[in-house]
């Protein structure tokens, strides 16, 4: 999966293909002191979209996996990751998609994301333990204008949100737009600001 931006791959592909089909991400991830965890991902997709899912047009890649059958074969592949539940409510006007996973690394949650780098890591500096989340590699030189324009017109209400648990209580962040409580941190992005970034955009949480 191209990771351009972190579960966001493809989406100005489906752009092009269907302009109403937007969608509303969220991912919580729990991380355990041995550095295994859960991934639990919601999701709201268009039903334009479903429907381009349920068909499996040529040449149409969809950011996100729709049916519980493309998470068993994407999660079978990558082995230590598990799918624990999957969840799908259909609305006439678009589904509401929860998928949780484990897995026995942070390896493996980037293996599900695809791409040469890691999306999560984790690494000491100095007495702090820190996470890294990489929400957008960027694009060098910025967005072509008709491009902008269609994320301006069709992702201005979207988000991106981000849900950190650790196994002790969170120090600091580097985003002051986090919110902490105890052992978790919070972030959300809308979706404009993180395609518009030309230069990497990483969230860093310390414990």
């Amino acid at each position: 999966m191209n990771r351009k931006i972190w579960l966001l791959a493809g989406i100005l592909g489906m752009v092009i293909f269907s302009l109403s089909s937007c969608v509303d991400l969220e991912t919580k991830i729990e991380l355990t002191p041995q550095g295994s965890g859960t991934l639990e991902l919601v999701y709201v997709v268009s039903s334009a979209l479903v429907q381009l899912g349920s068909t499996a047009s040529p040449g149409v890649n969809l950011p996100l996996p729709i049916a519980e059958e493309d998470f068993r074969q994407t999660v079978a592949s990558i082995p230590g990751l598990t799918l624990r539940s999957y969840q799908r409510k259909d609305e006439p006007d678009k589904s509401i998609i929860k998928a949780l996973l484990a897995f026995s690394s942070l390896s493996e949650v980037n293996k599900l994301f695809g791409g040469k780098d890691p999306v999560i890591s984790q690494a000491q500096e100095g007495t702090d333990r820190v996470v890294e989340i990489t929400i957008a590699s960027g694009t060098p030189g910025g967005l072509d204008p008709k491009t902008k324009e269609l994320v301006n017109a069709f992702f201005s209400t979207y988000s991106l949100k981000f849900h950190l648990t650790l196994p002790q209580a969170v120090k600091r962040t580097s985003s002051p737009q986090s919110v902490v409580q105890g052992n978790t941190a919070q972030l959300s992005i809308p979706i404009v600001q993180a395609l518009e970034q030309t230069a990497p955009l990483r969230w860093k949480i310390y414990w």
